[in-house]
């Protein structure tokens, strides 16, 4: 793995492994952003603004002491232009799917 490392403001399993899989050496720094989607928000603009946020919520966090870049970094399912956002449980990403 890479020597170079970041700050990952995201609780992403997928982006873990997505560094992992490129060489990138990471740090996870958690945030505590809301998701909820803002009246008629596009799915690119939800994400263009979840990903700043969290990345400037990873960078308060981190204050002075932020010795690396901090990467924050979102992810929407969209089904006919609408943000189907995060499902309660496995029965709920069923029906989404479906």
């Amino acid at each position: 793995m890479a020597t170079f490392q970041i700050y990952l403001a995201s609780a992403s399993p997928r982006r873990r492994e997505l560094l992992r899989q490129i060489g990138v050496a990471y740090r996870l720094l958690p945030v505590a952003v809301d998701e909820t989607p803002l009246p008629n928000e596009t799915p690119h603009a939800y994400v263009a603004r979840l990903a700043r946020a969290k990345a400037e919520a990873g960078v308060c966090a981190l204050g002075r002491r932020r010795p690396a870049p901090v990467l924050g970094a979102d992810t929407a399912v969209v089904g006919e232009g609408a943000i189907l956002g995060q499902p309660e449980d496995r029965d709920e990403g069923l029906a989404m799917l479906a």
